[in-house]
């Protein structure tokens, strides 16, 4: 619960569209993150990728892979396993797989079930629809949630840089503007 408390801490601070992330990533350690070093692992990815810093970001990208798959084998229900191991696939250009990761997770704790985690599995894959290049599939990730009761509002999505791909989608200007 803690490493899904401070995941979604993370997305929070460290996606506005203006963040110092050299800074960031200067300030990111891993006892931040407890015993979760998968979550560490891809915020530093992520930090890196948006810093355009490629070869660093594909460095934690593949350090996460290795480090969560064979917990995904050890805890195949573990939701937030595959959802960070379907991120950390996406960041290598893993598509069918991270794909895969991401949907079992949606399907091992869906919104139905707990509305805010579930949500953020939704917003996770929708993350990683947008990382293999897959935005009609990212923006029905998006309407379902912005259609249900979850934590998850239009506000949001102007402010997230993980959506700066779809912003000049017709559909995700739709999206926008009806909510």
């Amino acid at each position: 619960m803690h490493a899904d408390l401070y995941w979604a801490s993370f997305r929070m601070l460290f996606s506005i569209r203006e963040q110092d992330y050299q800074g960031t990533l200067a300030r990111l350690h891993p006892e931040s993150f407890g015993s979760d070093s998968g979550s560490y692992l891809l915020a530093k990815a992520i930090l890196y990728e948006r810093a355009q810093e490629g070869p660093s970001a594909q460095v934690y990208f593949d350090s996460a892979r290795a480090y969560l798959e064979p917990r995904v084998t050890l805890s195949p229900g573990d939701s937030r396993l595959h959802a960070q191991l379907g991120l950390a696939l996406a960041g290598l250009g893993r598509a069918g797989a991270a794909v895969w990761e991401g949907r079992r997770a949606v399907e091992l704790l869906p919104i139905s079930e707990d509305a805010y985690a579930g949500a953020a599995l939704v917003d996770n894959l929708a993350h990683i629809y947008v990382m293999v290049g897959d935005y009609d599939a990212a923006i029905d990730e998006l309407e379902a949630l912005l259609s249900a009761d979850a934590p998850v509002s239009v506000p949001w999505l102007l402010a997230d840089p993980t959506w700066d791909p779809l912003r000049d989608n017709p559909r995700f200007e739709s999206l926008i503007e009806a909510g």
